[in-house]
């Protein structure tokens, strides 16, 4: 059963910020900066309310906690008795080898909905789990309603998905500018190194994003991230993994249209299959890298 403790806390304005990830080191990105930024705010209407729902980040060690902040507005305060779930696949949620998704806390909370929103509770939520690789949903939704933990877009249930990593096998660097100006495409490598001082039957498939999501890394609207084909993959993969050997992936990013960031991460993982390629991850690393973002110059009116 998930630990968690339910404050009343000062509310956080949900943000689009990217996730940063790395392995269980003392200097892994996960620890130092996946604590200061969060996925998207979701929401849920139930009981003549709006609940909104923030989470602080949604990549987490396997083991650590994420606290998740509630907030009801109504037009006429009232209360909401709400309901929080949490369910924990281990591996790819839905994947053909994973766990049957289970449920490892639920919570009965009432928040005081407000003109301009109630006071804000938060929980603070423990992700355990055994893969790899753990994929959990946190499923906030009407007290004594039945929850579909397979639909998607539904208006009575806010949903966050969470993603779990047990700690790299193997070293990942990720080689980016130290600054970005949207609309001007650049090149990101990411290369991974074979330091376990033993040889990999199959090299790791590399991918490279700037957001993480239940199926893993994914790409914010405000990026389009192209591979660059140049290299022979299937080749690469099948002469193995060489003890000190690098495999590298060179991507081409693009900033697309106008955004408010200021900075983004670079989000890159490297998985290492089986022979049979349906069993869990044998081996991998995720690494990321923030880079700032410049805005494109305004141009002055010319009078």
């Amino acid at each position: 059963m998930a630990r968690h403790t339910a404050v009343i806390a000062g509310f956080a304005a949900a943000c689009a910020v990217v996730l940063s990830i790395g392995s269980h080191s003392v200097d892994a990105s996960i620890e130092h900066d996946g604590r200061h930024v969060r996925p998207l705010q979701q929401s849920a209407v139930f009981a003549g309310a709006e609940v909104k729902v923030d989470v602080d980040r949604n990549l987490v060690l396997t083991g650590d906690s994420v606290v998740v902040t509630m907030r009801a507005f109504a037009d006429v305060p009232t209360p909401v008795d709400a309901e929080l779930e949490v369910y924990y696949s281990n591996d790819e949620w839905g994947g053909r080898v994973s766990s049957p998704p289970k449920a490892i806390d639920k919570e009965h909370i009432t928040l005081a909905a407000a003109p301009g929103g109630g006071k804000p509770v938060q929980t603070r939520i423990k992700l355990d789990g055994a893969g790899k690789l753990d994929t959990y949903r946190i499923f906030v939704h009407e007290r004594g309603g039945e929850l579909d933990i397979w639909a998607k877009d539904s208006a009575e249930v806010a949903a966050v998905d969470v993603l779990g990593w047990s700690g790299n096998d193997f070293e990942l660097s990720i080689d980016a500018p130290k600054k970005i100006v949207a609309g001007k495409p650049f090149a990101v490598t990411v290369r991974a190194t074979n330091t376990t001082g033993k040889r990999i039957k199959h090299a790791p498939y590399i991918h490279l994003g700037t957001a993480v999501g239940l199926y893993g890394i994914t790409d914010r609207e405000e990026f389009a991230i192209q591979e660059d084909d140049s290299d022979d993959h299937a080749e690469r993969y099948e002469k193995g993994f060489a003890p000190g050997e690098d495999a590298v992936e060179r991507f081409i990013v693009t900033p697309l249209g106008d955004t408010e960031l200021t900075d983004v991460t670079f989000v890159a993982s490297a998985y290492v299959w089986p022979d049979d390629g349906a069993a869990p991850l044998a081996g991998g690393a995720m690494e990321a890298k923030t880079v700032r973002f410049v805005p494109p110059a305004k141009k002055l009116a010319v009078r």
